[in-house]
């Protein structure tokens, strides 16, 4: 068999044995089912009787105590299974790779480099380098686990006090060892220690793995278990280094583990890791102080090896109150070299004062011997730099840009970018990207501590309140930009001090929903946390299209469970409403239809109690897209959409009724009656024409495209489809107008001209690209087929996402 395929069986074997435990296995086992019943209907009874007894081996007989079983023995017979099924069926590959949510080839070629960027300088630590080259280099090195298990991973911790210079080490060492990996690098900061951040779940930092590993957000698997035994499968046969940074404890960092022999895994933690010693076999670590020379060292790049020469005995006191730490060793020697005009000899009084005035912060542990380096450098900032710096221990994100400091400062972005400059000159704060900041853990810590003792409760309040409402109303205008259709989200003004950002266009939204994506989820979580009820839902609506457009379904999930939190704490209806919707969307992109229809009927019911009926009518069609992907109960859906149809006419919403009326007919298309899908789409396109509601107009073209093309009257497909595409251009989507080059290419495969669908096809992976979409996988997928000669026709399924309305 095609090695690409030996992956794809694998990996779907292990997908389903990873189901089986979980409350979404009935939607799963649907859809294995369904394969069958496609391809080979004869052995379909059979294949679910086989389910249901291997659910049984791994769940026990109450489906639901999840003891441990055989799941590596389930999975091996499913991949059996399925490798039969494609031996005898190749065409039913397609259909295997849309079930696993994996349109394109395997991942595989992707190579990530996920090291934070390497250190300029970097002094001493010579013995440690050693010890990581002895333990990390050597590719024939066989582990045995303390029970006698072989070909594990080679794993070291490294553990140490707060600012001994794990990470640096870490981070220095993978790059000097980056050429012995070929297939790249894979980087994680676990927050085990963050002050202010929740230490990452194991299940998160896998999804990043997959991200960084070339899986589409579209293609993770559904469940947990899955999504792990796809990230092993991946790295089977690879050689990489993986750094899991300030991780916590073994119980965080055993999921991340590789299962083969060919990686390498260095990890950093507080804590020694004596269990993963002795159930994985790692390699303990303890990184100790810096010697003296070493530490003066850090002086001599700071200040010159005359300066740090000419007074010994001051510099000896400034190593022993910064305890050898590198990180306070930083501050000191930015603070003596910006103060040229002081000896050294007066820093170290002055830092000797310092500590004397922190003895009600002493807590008595290591943390504690580096306060008063802290508070030396913090008492000589300016009032508004100070101010500042203690602001930014406040926020949950892991990282902030300068505009968000603006808004949580309360100062114009000139005044912010020139506080922060004196923040970075002074090493409190350190400059991750242009326009971007972010502080060691400890300093972060202080920051926070610093504000709860000199900023009034009402004015960290404040900041924090002008810093959600910052995101909040930027994220709005990013989500009108990424979804025309999207209602506004019923928002009063920004706070005094709030300047929220503004987009040129899609392009410009879309990218900075990404990069503010991880800040975006910990400003809902820490709103909720804080008692931002309003904010925390509405910031969680204004997040459903920007979120689903890109695949971060899972992050979808975490988000809309939070905002709809947030709806229920508050007794707000309209919130509770649009987080019902929310939550049950991701629930349908994930596969939970059981779980989600509930929530769907719960949303219905609060639009339908305030009134809001056109809103209801748009949950209807919800309920109808959720059919359609439920095995395609296209007969369902078409009644939920004949539903919304009803109560948009009886609302007199006339852009909804033509909405409504183009969903009955893509519904029947769908489902076969071609003729009727053109009534009622041409219908759906006269009313628009009328209205100028252009979007809808672009969708109702693709959908009398589809049913032409279905008809075999290509030429008029051909002819809304490209009608469409004209809209979708105009408007600047260049996501839907991808979707057409794709449909257009599909065309041209029917009809035989596939150089026409290559041209088409290199389109819309042209649009697709930058924006880093899922869909073009399989657009990646259809040129392959084409480029190996393959004359198979695949055709996807047709679905389309709904809109928010």
């Amino acid at each position: 068999m095609d090695p690409e395929l030996v992956t794809l069986t694998a990996s779907a074997a292990s997908a389903v044995a990873g189901a089986m435990a979980t409350d979404s296995w009935a939607a799963v086992k649907s859809r294995i089912v369904g394969l069958w019943r496609r391809y080979q209907p004869e052995q379909a009874d059979e294949v679910a009787t086989a389910l249901d007894r291997d659910t049984a081996r791994l769940t026990g007989p109450d489906g639901a105590s999840h003891v441990p079983g055989p799941t590596d023995e389930v999975a091996e017979q499913w991949t059996r299974r399925l490798t039969a099924l494609l031996a005898g069926h190749p065409e039913a590959a397609a259909a295997l790779t849309e079930l696993m949510g994996r349109p394109g080839g395997p991942p595989s070629a992707v190579i990530p480099h996920q090291l934070p960027g390497a250190m300029v300088t970097f002094v001493g630590r010579t013995g440690a380098i050693a010890t990581l080259d002895t333990l990390l280099e050597d590719p024939d090195q066989d582990v045995v686990t303390p029970d006698g298990q072989h070909g594990h991973a080679v794993v070291v911790a490294v553990d140490g006090a707060p600012g001994i210079g794990k990470t640096t080490l870490a981070v220095h060492w993978a790059h000097m060892a980056a050429d012995r990996f070929p297939d790249g690098q894979l980087y994680v900061n676990l927050h085990g220690y963050a002050p202010s951040t929740a230490p990452l779940e194991p299940r998160d930092a896998i999804r990043g793995f997959l991200d960084a590993l070339g899986v589409s957000p579209q293609a993770v698997p559904v469940t947990e278990a899955a999504q792990a035994g796809l990230y092993r499968s991946l790295l089977a046969h690879r050689r990489l280094l993986i750094v899991l940074d300030n991780a916590r404890d073994t119980d965080q960092v055993r999921p991340l583990l590789p299962g083969g022999s060919g990686c390498r895994v260095l990890v950093t933690s507080r804590s020694r890791l004596t269990g993963l010693a002795a159930t994985d076999g790692a390699r303990l670590v303890t990184l100790g102080l810096l010697s003296t020379d070493e530490a003066r060292q850090i002086l001599r790049q700071h200040l010159g090896t005359a300066r740090v020469g000419a007074e010994p005995a001051a510099v000896a006191a400034l190593l022993d109150r910064c305890a050898c730490l590198p990180l306070s060793l930083s501050v000191v020697g930015a603070r003596a070299a910006t103060e040229e005009h002081l000896t050294l000899g007066d820093l170290a009084a002055e830092l000797n004062d310092a500590e004397q005035l922190l003895d009600a912060l002493h807590a008595g542990d290591s943390a504690s011997d580096v306060r008063a380096v802290f508070s030396w450098s913090y008492r000589r900032l300016s009032s508004p730099s100070a101010r500042l710096f203690r602001l930014l221990g406040l926020p949950a994100g892991p990282d902030i840009a300068l505009p968000a400091v603006a808004s949580l400062s309360g100062l114009p972005r000139r005044s912010a970018r020139r506080v922060l400059g004196d923040l970075v000159d002074a090493h409190l704060v350190t400059r991750k990207g242009p326009g971007r900041y972010d502080f060691h853990d400890l300093l972060r810590a202080y920051a926070a501590e610093r504000a709860e003792l000199t900023d009034p409760e009402p004015d960290r309040q404040a900041a924090l309140h002008r810093l959600v409402s910052h995101y909040l109303h930027t994220t709005s205008r990013a989500a009108r930009l990424v979804n025309p259709h999207q209602e506004p989200a019923d928002l009063t003004r920004p706070m005094p001090g709030v300047v929220p950002e503004d987009f040129s266009g899609y392009d410009a939204a879309v990218a900075w929903c990404e990069a503010e994506r991880a800040v975006l989820i910990g400003t809902v979580a820490q709103a909720v946390r804080v008692g931002l009820f309003a904010e925390g839902w509405r910031l969680a609506r204004c997040l459903t299209d920007v979120l689903d457009r890109q695949g971060h379904w899972h992050d979808q999930l975490r988000v809309q469970t939070l905002g709809l939190e947030a709806a229920d704490r508050l007794g707000d209806p309209l919130g509770q409403a649009h987080g019902c919707r929310g939550l049950a969307h991701a629930l349908t992109r994930l596969g939970r239809f059981e779980d989600a229809e509930p929530l769907y009927r719960r949303a219905i019911a609060c639009f339908s109690s305030l009134g809001l009926l056109a809103r209801e009518a748009g949950v209807e069609l919800d309920l109808a897209w959720m059919w359609e992907e439920n095995a395609g109960a296209y007969d369902l859906a078409l009644r939920q959409a004949r539903r919304a149809l009803d109560l948009y006419t009886e609302t007199g919403d006339e852009v909804g009724r033509a909405r409504a009326l183009n969903a009955v007919g893509w519904y029947q298309t769908l489902g076969g009656d071609h003729e009727a899908a053109l009534r009622n789409c041409e219908r759906a396109l006269a009313l628009l024409r009328t209205l100028d509601v252009p979007h809808d107009e672009a969708y109702t073209l693709e959908s009398l495209g589809h049913a032409h093309q279905h008809l075999g009257h290509f030429a008029s497909a051909a002819e809304n489809y490209r009608a469409s595409l004209s809209v979708f251009h105009r408007l600047g989507d260049s996501l839907y107008e991808a979707t057409i080059h794709i449909r257009l290419g599909d065309l041209h495969i029917e009809g035989g001209d596939t150089a026409s669908a290559a041209e088409e096809w290199h389109r819309a992976l042209m649009l697709l690209e930058p924006l880093q979409h899922p869909q073009a996988a399989g657009v990646r997928e259809r040129l392959a087929r084409l480029s190996q000669g393959s004359s198979r026709r695949h055709r996807p399924r047709a679905g389309r996402t709904p809109l928010t309305t």
